[in-house]
């Protein structure tokens, strides 16, 4: 996988972080936004550096004030 696209109820305030991992127990970064605030409801995300994997996982580290509201996740690429 190298991309991702993430839909959030509200169009800012969310920093989170997405993982893939072949077997739910080994997790790699696919997309680390952690360290700045998103500004628009869909995030777009691409990696030159392609993850294999066939689980993934999304965490919201912070979401000031906003909640949890995600409507879509989109993980795209292959090998």
């Amino acid at each position: 996988m190298n991309g991702a696209i993430t839909t959030f109820g509200k169009s800012s305030g969310y920093k989170y972080r997405i993982e893939v991992s072949p077997d739910e127990v080994r997790w790699k970064t696919l997309v680390d936004h952690t360290t700045a605030n998103t500004t628009t409801t869909t995030d777009y995300a691409h990696t030159d550096d392609p993850v294999a994997g066939r689980f993934v996982r999304l965490t919201v580290t912070d979401s000031s004030w906003n909640g949890g509201s995600i409507y879509e996740l989109q993980v795209y690429g292959g090998f």
